[in-house]
C-alpha cells in the first residue's frame, strides 16, 4: 500500500488542534473477531484509526496527549515475535511503523496497561476516545474510565467529510478499477451461465486489480433478483437469459478508500436500437434522466432531502407517462411503490461514510449517486450509480458516468 505520509501527519496535527487540554485521546485499531474457536474473520482496522495513521494492522493503539505546552503522540504495537509470526503472519517493526506514519514514539503493546494506569491516575487529564468505534478495546476503556471519558467521534466525522486531493485521487482510482472490472466481465458472460458464475468472475476481476477486500459485498442480480436490493448471495440456480439483464453493484478499495458503482448489463435479445420500446430500455431511460438531473443539481448548500425530492418529482412524472401511476394518485404514496431507497450517500473510507443526512453539501465532499426504480409489475428494477466530488459550483464525476444502454448491451 502506498500512502501520503505527510497527509497523515497533517491530519493528526489538525486533529490535535481540535482537542481540548489537558487531555489524552486513545484510538484502537481493534483485534480480529472469531468465526470459530480456531478461525477468525479477515481483519479490518477501525476506520478512524486508519484515517489518523494509515495503518490497517491489528492490535495497535494510537495515543495523543495535549497540554498547554506540547502535543505528544505514540503508537503501541505488538513486538516482533518469530514464533507468533510463524503462525499469524509478519508484524511491522518499530522502524517500519515510524517510517510509515512519521510517529517517532513506538512502544510495545505490553506497555499499554501500565501507561494507561499512569495516565488515568492524573485527575486533571480528560480521557478521550472515539465512542462510535465498535472495537472491544474501546468498550473496555469506557468501562474503566466511566464519566471521565470524552467523545471525539464528531471531530473525526467533520474532518472525514471534506476530502484531501490524495483521498479524492484514491476514490477516483478505485472507481476506475471497478469500472474496468465490469467492462472485462461483459466479455465473459454467456447465456445459460449462472448468477454465481458472474459473481465469481466479477470478484476475480476486482481482486486482481486491487486486493481481496472490497468496499462491500458484491452484488450480481439477474433479472427479478434485482428487486432484492442487497442481493449479495449469488444464486447458483438463476441463469443468464437472452432478453434479460444483470444488476451489478460493487466497489474496489484503494488505500482504504471506497468506490461504489452500479451498472446494468442487458443480456441479449433485441438491442436498444432495434427495439427502444423494450421495457428494459424504457426503465433505463428514466433512471438515466434521474441520474443526469441529480448530478446537475448537486452543489454546495443542497441536502440529501432536497435531492430526493427532485428525484421523486421526476419519477412521478415519468411513471405516469408509462401508465404505472394514475392521474389522481397522491404523489408521495405513488412514488413510494417504485422508488425504494435514497438517491445518494457520503463516500470515503466506508462505502456509506460518516456524516449527518441533514448536513448541507460542501466543497470537497464525495458522494455516491444512485437513482433506482423498481417495478414489481414488470418483475424488473435497477439502479445506476456513480461517484462524484462536490465542487465550489456544482459537482464532477470521479467515476466515468458512462451508462448508455448501448454500452450496457451485450450479445449472448
Amino acid at each position: 500500500m502506498v500512502i501520503d505520509r505527510d497527509l497523515y501527519q497533517q491530519t493528526r496535527k489538525r486533529f490535535a488542534e481540535r482537542l481540548k487540554e489537558p487531555s489524552c485521546c486513545i484510538i484502537f485499531s481493534g483485534t480480529p473477531k472469531k468465526v470459530t474457536a480456531d478461525d477468525e474473520y479477515p481483519f479490518f482496522a477501525d476506520l478512524n484509526f486508519q484515517y489518523l495513521t494509515g495503518l490497517d494492522r491489528e492490535g495497535m493503539i494510537y495515543a495523543v496527549s495535549k497540554t498547554s505546552d506540547q502535543v505528544r503522540e505514540m503508537i503501541f504495537a505488538p513486538d516482533k515475535d518469530e514464533k507468533e509470526e510463524r503462525w499469524h503472519g509478519r508484524r511491522m517493526s518499530s522502524d517500519e511503523i515510524r517510517q510509515f506514519t512519521g510517529i517517532e514514539n513506538i512502544r510495545a503493546s505490553e506497555d499499554y496497561g501500565a501507561w494507561l494506569v499512569d495516565v488515568t491516575g492524573q485527575e486533571d487529564i480528560k480521557i478521550l476516545t472515539d465512542l462510535s468505534s465498535v472495537t472491544n478495546e474501546t468498550a473496555d476503556l469506557v468501562k474503566n474510565c466511566g464519566d471521565r471519558i470524552g467523545d471525539v467521534s464528531r471531530i473525526l466525522e467533520d474532518m472525514r467529510l471534506i476530502k484531501s486531493p490524495y483521498e479524492i485521487s484514491c476514490i477516483r482510482e478505485a472507481a476506475k478499477i471497478t469500472e474496468d472490472a465490469i467492462e472485462d466481465l461483459k466479455g465473459f458472460i454467456k447465456e445459460g451461465m449462472t448468477e454465481y458464475d458472474v459473481y465469481a468472475r466479477l470478484e476475480y476481476e476486482l481482486a486482481r486489480r486491487s486486493g481481496p477486500v472490497f468496499s462491500f459485498a458484491t452484488i450480481t442480480a439477474c433479472n427479478g433478483n434485482s428487486l432484492y436490493l442487497h442481493h449479495s448471495r449469488a444464486d447458483r440456480d438463476m441463469k443468464v437469459v437472452s432478453g434479460g439483464y444483470i444488476q451489478i453493484d460493487c466497489g474496489a478499495r484503494v488505500n482504504g478508500y471506497c468506490a461504489d458503482i452500479s451498472r446494468v448489463i442487458f443480456t441479449g435479445g433485441k438491442s436498444p436500437a432495434e427495439d427502444p420500446s423494450d421495457k428494459r430500455y424504457l426503465l433505463h431511460a428514466v433512471i438515466k434522466e434521474m441520474r443526469r438531473e441529480a448530478v446537475s443539481f448537486i452543489k454546495p448548500g443542497v441536502t440529501f432531502a432536497k435531492l430526493n425530492a427532485l428525484m421523486h418529482d421526476i419519477c412521478y412524472d415519468r411513471l405516469k407517462e408509462l401508465g404505472l401511476i394514475g392521474e389522481d394518485e397522491e404523489k408521495a404514496e405513488a412514488v413510494k411503490r417504485y422508488y425504494w431507497h435514497n438517491t445518494s450517500h457520503f463516500l470515503g473510507l466506508n462505502v456509506h461514510d460518516v456524516g449527518s443526512k441533514d448536513k448541507e453539501f460542501s466543497e470537497g465532499m464525495t458522494l455516491a449517486v444512485e437513482p433506482g426504480v423498481y417495478i414489481p409489475e414488470w418483475n424488473m428494477g435497477f439502479r445506476i450509480e456513480d461517484d462524484v466530488l462536490v465542487t465550489s459550483g456544482g459537482c464532477e464525476y470521479l467515476s466515468s458516468g458512462n451508462d448508455s444502454a448501448e454500452e450496457g448491451f451485450i450479445c449472448i
